[in-house]
């Protein structure tokens, strides 16, 4: 029942300062990574002008996970997940960095995005396993259902508040200072793991 959990998901963040610095930083990444998913479809459009080259950034997003998602979810279950975090989160962070520079001194292409893409969506294959596994470990078994309703809330908030933040800046500038913004909201999930 909602109106039961709902209480008890807030009262999960006071009690677990582990689960709190985590849910927040994952919460300011998850902003960040809506906001690039908006600015990559967006500047490759700019490049291209071709709905067919807007599909071929699903398939550089949706192969990789195809191919590596039950590898990650094996890795996550055999090494220290908030080191693959750690390791994922800074390839992800280096990835926006990458495009950022690139679109900054406009020397991006549009085969550089799809990398790009794929690069993050391969990190993500093994990060994603990863983060919802390491809830469970951060809160006691009568606060795993708020905190997993917590995870969920802030996936849903971030996609809505980083597609609309993504929108409002590609509109006052280019795709290159969303990428700067991604890059930078990861430095909060480094500094979650770091503190946990």
């Amino acid at each position: 029942n909602v109106l039961e959990v709902a209480p008890n998901a807030f009262a999960v963040l006071k009690r677990s300062a582990d689960f709190r610095v985590f849910w927040l930083g994952q919460s300011i990444s998850l902003i960040g990574s809506h906001m690039q998913r908006v600015a990559l479809v967006w500047h490759v459009y700019q490049l291209t002008e071709s709905p067919l080259a807007l599909g071929l950034v699903g398939a550089c997003r949706l192969v990789p996970v195809l191919v590596l998602g039950l590898l990650g979810g094996v890795v996550a279950d055999r090494f220290e997940r908030r080191k693959i975090l750690l390791v994922t989160t800074t390839v992800m962070m280096l990835v926006s960095t990458a495009l950022w520079i690139l679109t900054a001194l406009s020397l991006i292409r549009v085969e550089m995005l799809y990398l790009c893409v794929a690069l993050t969506s391969s990190a993500s294959a093994f990060h994603a396993p990863a983060r919802q596994s390491l809830t469970p470990r951060l809160v006691s078994i009568e606060h795993l259902q708020p905190a997993l309703t917590l995870s969920l809330l802030a996936w849903d908030v971030a996609g809505i508040l980083g597609a609309a933040i993504g929108g409002v800046v590609l509109a006052a500038a280019t795709p290159a200072w969303v990428y700067l913004i991604d890059a930078v909201s990861y430095l909060a999930v480094i500094a979650a793991l770091f503190s946990m």
